[in-house]
């Protein structure tokens, strides 16, 4: 059953727009219904409120949205990716490790008992990192150093 709403636009008021449910608008754009609330309230899609908890969205503001979304797809597609092929953007931290026997499954340095989260608080305490490697056995300076860059991710 569609629903019909008065629209505003720059030249005046028309009626005749269809209305749909948020549930309708979110399946359509592919997003949550808190986005297009969201995108209700930003002004980014018209619609109108039925009662205080509910809002109507009007097919045309979707369809627009749609093929703006399209559109800005199509643009990127062609665009250079930021990272040469292999490299990715994600730091990789091949020195850390999830163990469930140790530490119930926390971040560790691998081979160590040496829990990432204590290892970065005392970096940001201001311990020198000389003394952490003369402190704990095994450990490395490439191993401090992703420890910390882990607890910032």
């Amino acid at each position: 059953m569609a629903r019909h709403a008065v629209e505003s636009s720059p030249g005046g008021t028309t009626v005749g727009s269809e209305l749909v449910s948020v549930q309708q608008a979110a399946d359509a754009l592919g997003c949550s219904p808190v986005w297009v609330l969201k995108m209700l309230k930003n002004g980014r899609l018209t619609g109108r409120m039925i009662t205080p908890r509910s809002w109507m969205v009007t097919k045309k503001s979707v369809a627009e949205n749609l093929q703006e979304h399209r559109t800005r797809d199509r643009k990127r597609a062609g665009r250079p990716r930021s990272n040469p092929p292999g490299i990715s953007a994600v730091p990789k931290f091949d020195r850390i490790a999830h163990d469930p026997k140790v530490f119930a499954g926390e971040a560790i340095v691998k081979g160590t008992r040496i829990r990432v989260a204590a290892l970065a608080a005392l970096v940001a305490r201001g311990v020198p990192e000389r003394e952490l490697l003369d402190l704990h056995a095994g450990l490395t300076a490439e191993d401090v150093r992703q420890a910390v860059r882990y607890s910032r991710a």
